[in-house]
């Protein structure tokens, strides 16, 4: 007994060079926080990679922190990391990384070009945002910092986030559900697409230096979220719009509150009357008769009136009602234009086929090889039942004499 804790003893210290916290560390001096990556495939089918790096500065300096760009190309993502520094002297701090752009042209031609990269990488964390470029190139957006944040991930990051808990169109997608999603059967992912769009600026004009003449200002082009990828499989297959991006949420947002629909006036159609998504809940299940499935979703919603175009009080209980109506109305438009792109594509980003396996898993083990053709043929009836339980206006609207 003497001799085994003698043998613990003496062995104790040698395990402690196996098992420092520290042994990958890098000196803050020869580091890069990385703010945003952005990945484009080239015309010669090679993966362009570019990343939004933070300049260090002084605590005591009050001012913003300002970024630059670097970019490297290679045959792979690892290849065209290894080529950053052929260019550039210090280590990049992916750890810090806030989001991830994806080209058009690489998500139209295949993600298993870059999957590895995103699912194997310990360096990148799970809750990384990810975003699809549509109308530019990925590098295009990495290049662009006028969201007024400390950061262009940071920016994009708070965009997302606001959008969810006002807006709440599109839904943010993190990098561990994206592969997720990638590698499930019976679900497809759909991702926010971000886009340039011009800014005006006040004025509009600057004075020449030889004739004081107004010169044309550029716009200046902020990051805005314009829609949703949908993904078959490898591929990019098309895209939501606005209208059906918001069907898509009512299915799918975990979030289950927050946003707004826009419905007309009951008095007025050439007017509109606002509401608030207070909260929501659904049901979706597939109903089976034979060989027959049939989709059924249930919506229950409470919304809170915001505001309207007329001077008529809209508060009585018949009016309720009739604006209750219109708001199923909406959200059935949503919920349907949302399924209908879907189907249109092939892709099954309501997560359907992976609903039967959950609920139905006899009948999926069956199908599942002929998910992708049963797919766009499943039908489905849409329930809604929306609820106005209050309104935020705290007066009667005002009557013009």
């Amino acid at each position: 007994m003497k001799l085994k804790k003698t043998l613990i003893l003496a062995f104790l210290p040698l395990a402690t060079l196996w098992s420092g916290g520290c042994w990958d560390y890098s000196e803050i001096d020869n580091t890069a926080v990385v703010s945003v990556i952005g990945l484009d495939l080239t015309g010669q089918g090679d993966i362009k990679i570019s990343a939004s790096i933070i300049k260090p500065f002084p605590a005591l300096e009050n001012k913003s922190p300002e970024t630059f760009v670097v970019s490297a190309t290679g045959k792979s993502c690892s290849e065209a990391v290894r080529r950053f520094y052929l260019s550039f002297c210090k280590i990049m701090e992916l750890p810090q990384t806030d989001t991830l752009i994806i080209g058009k042209e690489l998500a139209q031609t295949d993600l298993s070009l870059i999957m590895d990269f995103l699912s194997r990488n310990s360096y990148l964390r799970p809750d990384l945002l990810i975003l699809i470029s549509e109308t530019n190139t990925a590098e295009e957006i990495v290049s662009s910092n006028t969201l007024r944040a400390i950061s262009l991930g940071r920016g994009l990051s708070g965009l997302l986030t606001q959008n969810q808990q006002s807006a709440n169109i599109f839904i943010p997608v993190r990098k561990l559900d994206f592969t997720i999603y990638c590698a499930q059967a019976g679900r497809e992912p759909a991702v926010p697409i971000i886009s340039l769009a011009a800014q005006p600026i006040p004025g509009g004009s600057q004075e020449s230096a030889a004739d004081k003449s107004p010169l044309p200002v550029e716009p200046q082009k902020i990051p805005v979220l314009s829609g949703m990828a949908l993904f078959k499989g490898r591929q990019m297959a098309g895209a939501f719009d606005d209208l059906e991006s918001r069907g898509y949420r009512w299915l799918m947002d975990d979030l289950q509150k927050g946003g707004f629909i826009k419905i007309p006036d009951p008095l007025f159609m050439d007017k509109t009357v606002d509401l608030k998504i207070f909260e929501f809940k659904r049901k979706i299940k597939p109903a089976i008769s034979g060989d027959k499935i049939i989709m059924e979703i249930n919506i229950i919603t409470s919304l809170t009136f915001i505001s309207q175009q007329t001077d008529k009080n809209l508060l009585e209980a018949q009016m309720l009602k009739q604006i209750e109506f219109l708001a199923e109305q909406e959200i059935s438009r949503q919920i349907n234009a949302c399924i209908v792109k879907s189907q249109s594509l092939q892709s099954d980003v309501l997560g359907w086929g992976w609903t039967l396996n959950r609920l139905e898993p006899e009948m999926w083990r069956q199908i599942q090889g002929q998910w992708p053709v049963m797919y766009p043929q499943t039908e489905y009836n849409i329930t809604i039942d929306a609820k106005i339980y209050n309104s935020t206006l705290t007066a009667k609207p005002v009557k013009f004499s």
